[in-house]
């Protein structure tokens, strides 16, 4: 229920989606949007105490209502680098650390464990597409951006998901446009089979958590040619990547207490969600150390592990 606009960016936080900002044929828009899928209802929140901005990323703290909108273009065709956090409890914003490197628009992003994401590539000022890759992250008790191992090669307009995480398409040149398909590993990025609708850039993407499948489609090609199709990259569950998971996931029903059992050396991230897609547990664990569930209500719930190596497994698990 708002004016027309392109450009906006779009998150899912407690199970609602929210759609920020934008560009409208009167200039950037600063305005958040949230939709309640129960009731099929749009709801205005607080706007952004900023400048409109558009072609910003947007991503979600895993096992919070914390979402994060970053970078993006000015009017005027100024890029920015800032970070805003938004509190979807609280329905309130607050400034944090701006992403390092040059202000830039059009890039892409990914949540990252616990309470932070990746930021990756995307145009300077003088659309000059970038590599470098930026993790913010709360973890160690206060922000900071770490970072990340840079693109194969420099992008803008791309998309990404999280663990396995993935960049698809983009374009290095406002005419050179690609299908190319990377995913991160411990080792630094590899190749993926190509994108099969051709090249892209400014397309959308999805990812369904319960069967690990990546969605992606619309966009533009390299004659400058508007898409409308929708393509489905299927990852088999308890698969991370093109390499096998070394999760075995105990997921037989249980009661009060759910166990891993896994070779991962490190802490492993767990969380739960319900069949709304709301997180409802987030917690760090070890190997064949009891995650109590007690709280929970009686019923099916999606789990995920995340390993050291950002490795993830996913599974369903049923409280009786």
């Amino acid at each position: 229920p708002a004016e027309p606009r392109q450009y906006s960016c779009a998150v899912v936080a407690n199970g609602r989606g929210y759609v920020f900002g934008g560009l409208a044929a009167g200039g950037a828009l600063n305005d958040l949007w949230e939709y309640d899928p129960l009731v099929d209802q749009w709801t205005s929140r607080a706007p952004l105490p900023a400048a409109g901005r558009y072609a910003a990323v947007a991503t979600c703290a895993n096992g919070a209502g914390i979402a994060f909108v970053a970078t993006g273009m000015l009017d005027g065709g100024v890029p920015t680098n800032e970070t805003w956090k938004y509190d979807a409890a609280a329905d309130s914003w607050s400034p944090t650390l701006p992403v390092p490197g040059p202000p830039r628009h059009r890039a892409a992003a990914a949540a990252y464990p616990l309470h932070g994401f990746v930021v990756y590539g995307g145009a300077d000022a003088a659309f000059n597409a970038l590599t470098d890759s930026w993790r913010y992250s709360e973890d160690a008790g206060g922000p900071e951006w770490l970072p990340d191992s840079s693109l194969p090669a420099p992008r803008y307009g791309s998309d990404a998901r999280p663990a396995p995480y993935l960049v698809i398409g983009g374009a290095f040149t406002e005419t050179d446009f690609h299908d190319q398909v990377w995913t991160a590993g411990p080792s630094g990025w590899s190749a993926w089979p190509e994108f099969a609708g051709g090249s892209r850039r400014g397309a959308v993407i999805g990812w369904d958590a319960t069967l690990n499948n990546t969605y992606y489609g619309t966009g533009l090609d390299g004659s400058l040619t508007r898409h409308n199709d929708w393509w489905r990259l299927t990852t088999p569950v308890g698969i991370a990547g093109p390499a096998n998971s070394s999760f075995d996931l105990c997921t037989v029903p249980g009661t009060g207490a759910l166990l891993f059992r896994t070779a991962a050396s490190g802490p492993i991230l767990v969380m739960i969600s319900d069949p709304a897609g709301r997180t409802v547990l987030v917690q760090r664990s070890f190997t064949n150390t009891p995650i109590p569930t007690i709280a929970l209500s009686i019923g099916t719930y999606v789990v995920s592990v995340i390993d050291p190596s950002n490795r993830r497994s996913i599974a369903r698990w049923t409280k009786f």
